[in-house]
């Protein structure tokens, strides 16, 4: 089953008449595109698929809850062609459906073109590389976190503004050697982080497997993007994170007179002290403490991998929690502001409490490394808390597995990148063990 509806593409233009160029003339009101968007969903999930009715209309006209034009003479025929077009896309839909298959938004756009008359049923199927993306992402929409979506349409805008510079329209097998040398070329032209164009190319990369993974249509992938040119390896680069000295002195503040720091730094502690992503912090519910073995455990599904992790509480953590727990041992803690406030706040305490000695921070921006200078303060970021506690856990030896029984981290090896210590600091350490002691 499908269901159609239809959207104005841009609601918002009219919000100000468009002033008149001369005292005679009278105001203009600009006109937006309507969309016609038809939601289904197959075994997988939710579909949809956004159709470009080629109809206009001024925005002040629509009714957005009947989703058609104002019932006037002026608007019969167009809405007249609106229910046209939702009679033929249910119509496709099911010619699409008694095949034995759930189409995709790809198949249904093509088949509503045929069946419109905008393509002739012999024209030749052409999907380029962007609109496999495209078609790609909106399968997705429901099936990916917002992040990942958020990461794939980045990777698409950038893979746009190169064909763009290129003036080509890309089929898969022209993404041969000399396409990743000169998309690799063009992203450090733009002095990009390194890191951040070998997650641009990772995730091209992903779409390009997929696309060569399908069994019912042979797009002629280029397996160029098998080889070593078409992959770019992210670099370590230098990261701060807080010592319980530093957490120490975070805690001990006095914030009372600004509401917003104190609120942040409270949230932002129980962060240090839980591991979670900023992602999954408004997830930590102080109200479902379970007590497991004899200790106090607060169970987080986490957003990335939906994996259960299970938080201990450190004795902060439980001062915390109860600061915000109301005379009926219910506990309320403040809301996370949008992460570019949480990060500002950040900022603010840092400065606050005097985080002002100065970090070297080593760096790569397009393939060369530099060495910047930064007061601490700049530094501390809502991902810096993750660091935090992995680093100071690795600090006083914790097992990196039961790390990541707090984190969630699949990899002992992604763990062991926030170690921090000093390889001579590690090396003394057998001075611990009876063999060193004679």
């Amino acid at each position: 089953m499908v269901n159609v509806s239809f959207n104005l593409r841009d609601r918002n233009v009219n919000k100000k008449e468009i002033e008149p160029t001369t005292p005679n003339k009278a105001k203009v009101l600009k006109e937006t595109p309507i969309v016609m968007m038809a939601n289904y969903s197959n075994s997988q999930g939710k579909l949809r698929l956004k159709y470009p009715t080629r109809l206009k209309i001024v925005p002040k006209d629509w009714k957005t809850t009947k989703k058609r034009a104002k019932a006037t003479n002026e608007y019969r025929s167009l809405n007249k062609q609106l229910d046209e077009l939702e009679a033929a896309a249910k119509r496709v839909f099911r010619d699409l459906q008694s095949e034995g298959t759930i189409p995709t938004p790809n198949d249904y756009r093509e088949a509503l073109d045929i069946a419109l008359g905008r393509k002739n049923k012999e024209e030749k199927k052409i999907v380029t590389v962007e609109s496999f993306i495209v078609d790609y992402i909106e399968e997705n929409l429901t099936r990916k976190s917002k992040n990942t979506i958020k990461t794939y349409n980045t990777t698409l805008r950038q893979f746009r503004a190169y064909q763009s510079n290129e003036k080509q329209t890309y089929l898969f097998e022209n993404l041969d050697k000399s396409f990743f040398e000169g998309f690799r070329d063009y992203l450090a032209g733009k002095t990009y982080a390194t890191n951040y164009i070998a997650k641009t190319f990772s995730i091209l990369r992903h779409f390009i497997k997929e696309a060569d993974d399908l069994e019912d249509v042979d797009l002629k992938v280029n397996p160029a993007y098998l080889k070593k040119y078409a992959k770019i390896k992210s670099v370590e680069v230098d990261s701060i994170y807080l010592t319980p000295e530093d957490l120490a002195t975070i805690f001990n503040y006095d914030f009372s007179k600004n509401k917003g720091l104190e609120f942040v730094r409270d949230l932002y502690l129980l962060q240090c002290y839980s591991g979670l992503r900023y992602s999954d912090l408004h997830k930590y519910d102080a109200n479902k403490i379970k007590v497991i073995e004899g200790n106090d455990m607060i169970p987080v599904q986490t957003q990335k991998g939906k994996i259960e992790v299970w938080i201990p509480l450190h004795p902060v953590s439980k001062k915390i929690i109860t600061k915000y727990t109301d005379t009926n041992g219910v506990v309320q803690l403040p809301r996370v502001y949008a992460n570019g406030v949480f990060n500002r706040y950040l900022k603010d305490i840092g400065k606050a409490v005097g985080f002002y000695n100065i970090i070297d921070i080593k760096k790569e921006r397009a393939f060369k490394q530099e060495i910047v200078k930064y007061e601490k303060w700049e530094l501390i970021t809502t991902h810096t808390a993750r660091r935090t506690l992995v680093t100071n856990l690795l600090d006083m030896g914790i097992d990196p597995r039961t790390i990541g029984a707090i984190t969630g981290h699949k990899k002992l090896a992604t763990i062991q990148k926030y170690d921090k210590q000093k390889t001579a600091k590690k090396a003394g350490k057998v001075y611990d063990n009876p063999f060193f002691q004679g």
